[in-house]
């Protein structure tokens, strides 16, 4: 199954709870389910680094990613913190969700410029 799914999932609950188009007991559900309902980063990086460059770079790649993560959760923090706590909650899950969008759009545009260079070395 394609991970994007996952990830394009948790996009469409983060604008639903911006939205506020749901019930407040739901919300606990809703964000669990955007954690829980997704893959461990691991498997969707072990697969982009084996197929588009090899088993060898795999361990430049996963440092890579998750130096890049843990970069992202700390910047976020700083931006989103602020939004929090003047009380636009809205604005933060409509943030989680632009931020998604363009890990989404990175991702696939990784994918797709390894795959046309893994065919063009043929």
């Amino acid at each position: 199954m394609c991970f994007c799914f996952f990830f394009v999932a948790t996009i469409a609950f983060s604008v639903l709870l911006a939205s506020s188009a749901v019930p407040g007991w739901t919300v606990p559900l809703i964000t669990a389910a955007m954690g829980v309902g997704r893959p461990s980063r691991d498997l969707p990086v072990r697969r982009a680094a084996t197929q588009g460059i090899g088993q060898a770079a795999f361990g430049r790649v996963y440092g890579f990613v998750s130096s890049g993560q843990a970069v992202g959760i700390a910047l976020v923090a700083l931006l989103f913190g602020p939004l929090l706590d003047a009380g636009y909650y809205s604005m933060a899950f409509y943030g989680i969700a632009q931020l998604q969008f363009l890990a989404v759009a990175t991702a696939l545009m990784v994918g797709t410029s390894s795959r046309r260079d893994a065919l063009a070395a043929v």
